[in-house]
């Protein structure tokens, strides 16, 4: 709006030979863009006021920033966890995991069993069902065959998926974390 005023009236200002009219038709053209730098000044800074305002949510938005932090550190203590029990397992022969777990009816241990429940749990009720399910997805899980201790017991195939499937649940709940923001509590 003022440049419609200031740019007509500098340009009679230009063009006009009487100083007295050069004057008054400059100094308008100068007031013409004052106003307008006020005007535009006083829109922005409203419009950073309502947009601070929709992203606190009346004082919310600290909360979620909060809750957001503490479901993801919960989510790294899981993944710290995940990553000790790999250990364990690594460590252990497969006959002992064998004597700790009912093969035919659990792929796991009570221990790792009890660790996934909780997970499970977790996330369901702070994340949400979509990240659970991505979770507990086995797709693309990196199946290389470990070698050591035990390869040649009968056990080593239950024992080798068992570790294969907390690498992978530890792999998802990285990916989780980094896209918290796309799931809905």
């Amino acid at each position: 709006m003022s440049g419609a005023i200031s740019i007509p009236f500098a340009f009679l200002a230009l063009c006009l030979s009487n100083v007295a009219a050069k004057t008054w038709f400059a100094v308008l053209a100068y007031l013409g863009m004052g106003v307008y730098a006020i005007a535009t000044t006083r829109q922005n800074y409203k419009l950073k006021e309502q947009s601070g305002s929709k992203a606190d949510g009346k004082g919310g938005g600290d909360d979620s920033k909060q809750r957001r932090k503490k479901i993801l550190d919960k989510l790294g203590d899981y993944r710290l966890k995940l990553k000790e029990r790999m250990c364990e397992l690594d460590r252990m022969h497969p006959n002992a995991f064998a004597e700790q777990t009912e093969l035919v009816s659990k792929p796991f241990d009570g221990s790792t069993e009890n660790l996934l429940n909780e997970i499970y749990a977790f996330i369901e009720s702070n994340v949400g069902s979509a990240a659970r399910e991505d979770f507990t997805d086995l797709q693309h899980m990196d199946r290389t065959p470990i070698e050591g201790i035990g390869t040649n017991s009968i056990y080593h195939p239950h024992w080798q998926s068992a570790i294969w499937r907390v690498r992978h649940y530890e792999h998802n709940l990285k990916i989780i974390s980094e896209r918290i923001d796309h799931y809905a509590p």
